[in-house]
Order: structure tokens, then C-alpha cells, then sequence
């Protein structure tokens, strides 16, 4: 969901940002970003068989569910064409 969420907040341009209100690209990039690293890498701990921080997890899902869910919607009727 994180790597979705990075992908989705990369493809939307800075105007559409602004526009709707939000914060800019740079933060949501970056949160969704990092929202990925500690998905994927709490993945690959997991794999190798040392424990993961469910907390991590948990809190890496939050931050990606609400750009998806509160900004993906906002940005996408103001993305430019």
C-alpha cells in the first residue's frame, strides 16, 4: 500500500498540491517515502527472521492510508492533463 501510495504521490504535479489545499509534493513524497522504506524493510527483517516493530508498520500504514484516502482524492480532480 506504501509503495502505491509513494508511486501516486510522484505522478501528481506541484499545482495540483497547491491547489487543492494541500501540503506540498516535497512533504508527501517524503512521508510516503519513508512510509515504504520501513514497509519494505520490516518486510525484509520479517524474511530473515528477526522480529519486526509492528509499530512501525502500523504507523508507516496510517501515514500511507491517509494520502490515499485524504489527499489522492484532492489532487487528482485538480491534476493537469
Amino acid at each position: 500500500m506504501s509503495v502505491w501510495a509513494l508511486i501516486v504521490a510522484l505522478q501528481a504535479t506541484n499545482y495540483a498540491y497547491e491547489s487543492a489545499g494541500k501540503r506540498t509534493k516535497t512533504f508527501w513524497v517524503a512521508v510516503t517515502a519513508a512510509c515504504a522504506f520501513f514497509s519494505v524493510f520490516s518486510l525484509y527483517t520479517t524474511f530473515l527472521g528477526a522480529g519486526s516493530s509492528w509499530l512501525i508498520q502500523l504507523i508507516a500504514a496510517t501515514a500511507a492510508g491517509v494520502f490515499l484516502a485524504d489527499v489522492r482524492p484532492a489532487v487528482a480532480v485538480r491534476r493537469r492533463r
